[in-house]
């Protein structure tokens, strides 16, 4: 709705307010979406974290898969958007995060 994204089409990210980017997240960010295109082409989005399990994990620089929303930040498409504003993500008024997590746990 914004004229300055109205011909954007590429991804559109969410990133918690209290969250701060490291100086290489839209690198990052970018290969993620190339490896989403190729490994996992269903998938409605990336989320970049750091590690996957918990900060013990011993190899921290990896991709991995996950089934829950992350709120450290999170990407997706036009199409996802579309779909997430035509669902009652704006009616449970609770944050994105918890927003997304309830359209995943309610489909």
């Amino acid at each position: 709705r914004l004229p300055e994204t109205r011909a954007y089409h590429g991804h559109i990210a969410l990133l918690e307010e209290d969250h701060v980017v490291t100086p290489d997240y839209l690198e990052v960010l970018s290969l993620l979406l190339r490896l989403k295109a190729t490994h996992c082409p269903r998938c409605w989005g990336v989320c970049v974290k750091f590690g996957c399990r918990d900060m013990a994990d011993a190899e921290a620089f990896k991709v991995c898969r996950s089934h829950a929303v992350i709120n450290t930040g999170i990407a997706f498409n036009r199409s996802t958007y579309h779909a997430i504003r035509a669902s009652d993500f704006a009616g449970f008024a609770d944050g994105w995060d918890w927003s997304l997590f309830h359209l995943a746990q309610t489909g």
